[in-house]
């Protein structure tokens, strides 16, 4: 079972943005993004997804895809590029929705600047 968003607040600490990137699983790790605007490596500030921390400043694009097979239905995930070398790409699953989609890029991207 994975850790819900209670479990993970407890150890990582109090986040200064949640983003829910997936509405059918907002109280899952995999349903959201923890934002911490500092802490990490050189206390710069990292995001939390799924069990993985990704510092703040290794991040270097942040795009929408749909990556559902060709005739089935829109699945669309945000990519995050990163320049950390265990995790070169983050996918975090976003839904059906392009629109959802396209909203949380644009508020997972605000919350980095």
């Amino acid at each position: 079972m994975k850790p819900t968003i209670d479990d993970i607040i407890k150890i990582q600490g109090e986040p200064d943005d949640i983003i829910v990137c997936d509405p059918t699983r907002g109280n899952e790790s995999d349903g959201v993004v923890l934002i911490y605007n500092s802490g990490g490596t050189d206390d710069k500030g990292y995001i939390y997804y799924d069990g993985y921390t990704i510092p703040t400043d290794s991040i270097t694009d942040i795009t929408v895809k749909n990556i559902a097979m060709a005739y089935l239905p829109n699945d669309y995930s945000l990519l995050v590029s990163t320049t950390d070398k265990q995790h070169r790409t983050l996918r975090i699953h976003v839904g059906t929705d392009a629109s959802t989609a396209e909203a949380v890029c644009e508020q997972l991207i605000a919350s980095l600047h």
